[in-house]
């Protein structure tokens, strides 16, 4: 997929993350999937928006990612990446 195929996949997510967290509006994707993000913000925005902005950002990332290689494929590499997170099994009724 490569980077050009993740930022295109990140700049998705964070677009539909803005529904939940308008302050993500102010936040810029880097040509290499970083984010580039105003200081002035980093100092307004709370740690609990800040933390709602970034589940909702992970979320819609993974959901995407899901679409595109199912959902298996994505509950591994989260489980490789995250060895320690507990997730529910694809298919079990219950979103991840």
């Amino acid at each position: 997929m490569g980077v050009r195929g993740f930022r295109t996949l990140l700049a998705r997510a964070l677009t539909l993350a803005k529904v939940e967290a308008p302050w993500l509006s102010n936040v810029e994707l880097g040509p290499d999937g970083s984010f580039v993000i105003p200081s002035a913000l980093q100092k307004e925005t709370g740690s609990s928006e800040a933390a709602k902005g970034g589940g909702a950002l992970v979320t819609h990332l993974l959901e995407l990612l899901a679409t595109l290689i199912g959902e298996a494929l994505t509950l591994r590499l989260v489980q490789q990446t995250w060895p320690n997170t507990a997730l529910d099994e694809p298919n079990s009724g219950r979103k991840t």
